[in-house]
């Protein structure tokens, strides 16, 4: 029940020196707990930034990341909707929007049961087959009303498609890409098996 600085941590290589520095240590904070819910969840500090710019500016792409997957062979329409699904019910994040009330904005989780999302469809059948992921990429989230995640799957052939996700900067940035991809691969192989995914 005492609290060490990660610095003695370092400098007391044994655990039989660290255990000489128990002596005068500082108490130890209270641990966290568990705690309700409040109604109202606050932005964070990088969310408030984030939704002051979509105030000011409206709606638009400007803080849209995007991920493109390559799919090769016939692709499960059925089970990838139900592996988004099953991403989109583990990470809250992703299906959150930023309500405001007495003029304060907050987050609002939406359950499974709330929301209306998707995978939309496009097959390519024009001269230029990265159209389709452009306006994709291009889609203007409206904070307010729309979770954070788009996801549209293109085909080209029935042996060749491209699964574009956009996500809106306010729920994810660059280091939450590959974990995002490996849930939903992992998802997918569930639902193809006929399983809900871990």
């Amino acid at each position: 029940d005492v609290e060490l600085s990660l610095r003695a941590l370092f400098e007391a290589r044994t655990p039989a020196a660290l255990a000489t520095r128990l002596t005068g240590a500082d108490e130890a904070r209270t641990p966290l707990t568990a705690r309700k819910r409040p109604e109202r969840l606050p932005l964070s500090f990088a969310q408030q930034r984030l939704w002051f710019i979509g105030q000011l500016e409206g709606p638009g792409a400007t803080y849209n990341s995007s991920v493109r997957m390559h799919l090769s062979g016939e692709v499960d329409k059925q089970a990838l909707s139900a592996a988004l699904r099953d991403v989109l019910q583990r990470h809250e994040v992703l299906r959150t929007v930023f309500a405001t009330a007495d003029g304060e904005p907050y987050q609002r989780i939406l359950t499974m049961e709330e929301l209306d999302w998707q995978l939309h469809t496009l097959d390519i059948d024009e001269p230029d087959p990265g159209s389709g992921t452009v306006r994709a990429t291009d889609y203007a989230f409206d904070l307010g009303v729309d979770i954070p995640i788009r996801a549209w799957l293109s085909t080209a052939t029935p042996e060749s498609h491209e699964l574009v996700l956009v996500v809106h900067h306010i729920a994810w940035d660059g280091w939450s890409m590959a974990p995002l991809s490996r849930d939903i691969a992992a998802a997918y192989a569930a639902r193809l098996a006929g399983e809900a995914p871990l």
